[in-house]
């Protein structure tokens, strides 16, 4: 599986598709009617990813705890003017599962205000491509534990 710019694209473009259609049937198991988020397109229609980088190394941004990663990075972001009812996620690309002490280092899920920040251990396992994801979800498999640790 390829690990490229490109490919973390449309691992998060799956990605935004998803959330946006399970918060929709989340709601309305709870009985809230099927409601969700629009999630921003691009000028072609695909879910729009902003490719952003930090001025943290990764081995800072590893050796921080997760409020202080969500305060720098939440501080070092550029938002437009204008755009005060839309949230910003960002999916660190740095996560990592260190085999040595059995954490996970730079993988948080924090949120506050218009910006939320997630480790990306889940979207390393998102099919890229549409015609490999229903081979790959229609499976009943376990994941392998070793690839998704409990922290």
């Amino acid at each position: 599986m390829p690990h490229d710019l490109a490919s973390a694209v449309a691992r998060l473009r799956v990605a935004g598709l998803v959330l946006e259609a399970a918060t929709g049937e989340l709601m309305a198991q709870a009985g809230r009617g099927r409601r969700s988020f629009r999630i921003a397109r691009d000028a072609t229609g695909a879910v729009d990813v902003q490719v952003f980088r930090t001025s943290l190394t990764t081995a800072q941004a590893r050796a921080l705890d997760d409020k202080a990663l969500w305060k720098h990075l939440a501080d070092e972001r550029v938002t437009p003017d204008g755009l005060d009812r839309v949230k910003y996620i960002a999916v660190m690309s740095m996560t990592h599962y260190d085999a040595a002490t059995g954490t996970v280092l730079a993988h948080t899920a924090l949120g506050g205000g218009d910006f939320g920040l997630f480790g990306s251990e889940a979207v390393i396992l998102t099919p890229p491509a549409s015609a490999r994801r229903s081979t790959r979800w229609a499976t009943r498999s376990a994941c392998p534990t070793a690839a998704t640790p409990r922290t």
